[in-house]
């Protein structure tokens, strides 16, 4: 029989970033009040320099770049939005740690996770209300705005994502998760950032229900290969 000796890894340093979307439109005219040419701005962007308002369908309003104007019927119909998207973060740090260490103790690594400062971002590019997993506008605008590049891993908190509930850099140091997210997706997810490790899909041909990162979410366990890409083997 042969014995495998894996280093362990020790300590990696997570942080958990709550990401407020920065929301800071100026109304240039007030609502109902009116301009004197269809061009007159209306709303304009705040300090941020992107649009946050979205124009209502039901009015003439005309949207032109990051500003919103009046339109041909010269009055106002759109109210600014300057009112920011906070996230109320629904786990703890020292549950995320307890969570991972637990998972993460069969490839020989332990993990040390901290509570980070909120971080206002605008990264809501399309006005939805949520983050966009599949293009990397939204995602690079809350790495260049939030990072923090004194710890391993950086787990980013919003409020909403468009398809899904969390989503990692495969691998990289930088993990997006919903406010009220399961620890099993968090350790699923550092799955993915700490050893490029590959979903188990439902339609795989080849199933491991116990498994970490099938996508039937009942299983913690990883298998030797595992091991060995968390491992650096």
């Amino acid at each position: 029989m042969t014995t495998k000796v894996y280093n362990p890894q020790n300590n990696l340093t997570v942080t958990i970033i709550p990401i407020w979307e920065d929301n800071d439109d100026e109304q240039t005219i007030q609502p109902g009040q009116s301009g004197t040419s269809a061009t007159d701005i209306c709303v304009s962007p705040g300090p941020n320099g992107k649009r946050d308002t979205n124009k209502s369908d039901s009015t003439d309003d005309v949207v032109s770049g990051e500003n919103i104007l009046v339109g041909q019927n010269l009055r106002c119909d759109t109210t600014a939005n300057d009112v920011d998207l906070p996230t109320v973060q629904g786990f703890s740090a020292i549950d995320v740690q307890n969570y991972l260490n637990g998972v993460f103790k069969q490839c020989v690594t332990s993990f040390v996770v901290t509570d980070g400062t909120y971080s206002r971002v605008n990264y809501d590019l399309n006005r939805d209300g949520k983050l966009n997993r599949l293009t990397t506008q939204e995602k690079q605008a809350i790495i260049d705005g939030a990072k923090d590049t004194h710890y391993n891993f950086n787990i980013f908190v919003v409020g909403d994502i468009d398809d899904t509930v969390g989503f990692a850099s495969s691998p990289g140091p930088y993990i997006y998760v919903k406010y009220n997210v399961q620890l099993h997706v968090i350790a699923h997810e550092m799955g993915h950032a700490l050893g490029n490790l590959s979903n188990i899909l439902l339609e795989s041909p080849v199933q491991d229900d116990e498994n970490l990162m099938s996508h039937t979410w009942l299983g913690e366990r990883l298998r030797m290969g595992q091991w060995d890409m968390c491992n650096n083997n």
